[in-house]
């Protein structure tokens, strides 16, 4: 198994990627990775007479869904993508419980997910009861490894 430019080539007999594939694949994501904005122009609402100013956004290159994300761990471990699915849904499935139950689910390296909730602000601590939450989401926090990442992209304009 070899690195060339953009793509990682086997040699000889048909095997699971090792070692060498794992460097490859983190050095080409490494050294390539650069998220994509265009400029838009946004008026603020409260002065409607001012000029628009022009701000960066995001061009997203599409999602990768939980069969695509397997396909890859399998690649770089020594796993089946079958054996990666039942964990990973499994995952998805007790996720949602913890955070229904209160829990932080911290995932390591990838990060937290912790329950949020908004409420109605009352005169006295009296006032605030269940009638007074507005609803709730799930927040996310994002582990060291993420974090360094999204340090050091690149940016490229389309």
């Amino acid at each position: 198994m070899f690195y060339t430019g953009n793509k990682i080539a086997e040699s000889g007999k048909h095997r699971k990627p090792g070692y060498l594939y794992f460097v490859a694949l983190l050095y080409q994501n490494i050294f390539t990775m650069a998220i994509k904005y265009k400029v838009i122009g946004k008026k603020n609402p409260a002065k409607i007479t001012d000029p628009a100013k022009f701000y960066a956004t995001t061009v997203l290159n599409g999602a990768i869904d939980l069969r695509e994300l397997c396909k890859e761990i399998e690649k770089i471990s020594t796993v089946s993508e079958a054996d990666i699915l039942a964990v990973l849904s499994s995952l998805v499935y007790l996720i949602p419980d913890k955070l229904a139950n209160g829990h932080i689910v911290r995932i390591g390296d990838l990060g937290d997910f912790r329950p949020s909730l908004s409420s109605e602000g009352r005169e006295t601590e009296k006032d605030v009861s269940v009638t007074a939450i507005k609803g709730s989401k799930v927040l996310f926090r994002p582990g060291k490894r993420i974090k360094n990442v999204m340090k050091v992209v690149d940016y490229k304009k389309v």
